[in-house]
Order: structure tokens, then sequence, then C-alpha cells
């Protein structure tokens, strides 16, 4: 009689866990746009240029598990977390460009609470913010290049961090774990190719 009783406690504990466990979720999906975190792949996407950028048009809002707060979170059409960056064009206030990473983009605060934005207002300057999290100093080089002469910025702010480097670091090593599965005449074309394209940008730099 006791394993019964035991049996038909653990079956009840169990169940009652089961149905506890799917209400909690069906609420936790129900409110989505209010439990995502900043650092979810929804936040980002594939880019030909850059590698990601953030989610091109996105409307929603960050929770920041630290701050415990949710913030409201708007991408432009472009990737990052700006308005259209066709209304900094030809703007009577001196334009200064922020590029980074995480700390730069900080979806963790209100766009209005970024470096970026403070440092704007008190210097009555127009801030430009190009901040995406996880860029490296390759990425920045890249944004740069594209948006820095239409922009044409009095001055440039980058937030560099020691794991942009390490970032750089990673991605090589990525590529030649890459190149080592293929065969050495595919390798070879394509390690001549990127090296060709390094050699370009560099001459065009200069």
């Amino acid at each position: 009689m006791t394993d019964k009783r035991t049996v038909f406690r653990c079956l009840t504990v169990a169940l009652t866990l089961f149905v506890g466990g799917g209400l909690l979720e069906f609420t936790i999906r129900a409110r989505a746009p209010q439990f995502v975190f900043h650092d979810s792949p929804a936040f980002y996407q594939d880019d030909p240029e850059f590698g990601w950028t953030y989610r091109k048009s996105l409307h929603t809002s960050a929770y920041d598990p630290f701050l415990e707060k949710n913030v409201l979170v708007d991408i432009n059409a472009d990737g990052f977390r700006e308005r259209s960056l066709s209304e900094f064009v030809d703007r009577p206030k001196p334009t200064v460009l922020f590029l980074g990473d995480s700390l730069t983009g900080a979806l963790q605060v209100a766009a209005s609470e970024r470096f970026s934005a403070l440092a704007g207002a008190a210097l009555g300057v127009q801030p430009v913010n190009m901040g995406v999290n996880g860029y490296s100093t390759d990425q920045i080089v890249l944004v740069l290049q594209k948006y820095g002469p239409r922009f044409k910025p009095r001055t440039i702010v980058y937030a560099l961090c020691f794991n942009d480097l390490m970032g750089n670091m990673q991605r090589t090593v990525e590529v030649d774990d890459y190149l080592s599965e293929l065969d050495p005449v595919t390798a070879a074309s394509i390690k001549k190719q990127l090296l060709e394209e390094i050699d370009s940008v560099l001459a065009n730099d200069e």
C-alpha cells in the first residue's frame, strides 16, 4: 500500500510540474516581445558586407537580466540602432560618428541614454551611432569606408575593447579551418583571392 501511495504522489508531482511548466512557457511565449534577451539571434541577420548587422527594420524590446528591465529597440533599414541614416545628411550641426561593439550599440539602455546621445546633447553635435554587438576592428573599417564619406564626420569615436582584437584572431582561425577542409587547389585559389582583396583595400587607403 505504501509503495502505491509513493508512486501516486510521484506521478502527481510530475504531472503538476509538467502542467505548470507548460503554462509558464505559454505565458512567456504570449509576452515574447517583452522577454527577448539582447544577445538573442532574433536581433541579428547575416550581411554580405559586414558579416552581420542588427536585424533591419526591427521594432521590439530587449530584456536585460542584469538591469531587470525592458528597453525599446528600433533598428533602421540599414541594420543600425539609429534613426534613418538619410536624416543625417546636410544637417547644420557637425556630425560625430560613434563606432564600436555592444558597448556602443548598447541594447541594454534606451537610445537616449547611450553615451553617444549624451555626448551629442552635451556638446551640441549630431551623433551617429553605428555600433553593433560583436563588431571587431575589421568590421569597423568596413563600416567607416562605406559611411564615412557620406557623413563627413567632424570627429570619429571608436570605443575599442580588448575583445575586438580577439574577434579578428578568431575569424582568422575560422578561415584557416575552412580552407584546411578544401582540396589544395581550391584552397590556394581562395587564399590568393583574399590576399588580392586585402592588397586592394590597403592600396586604396594609401
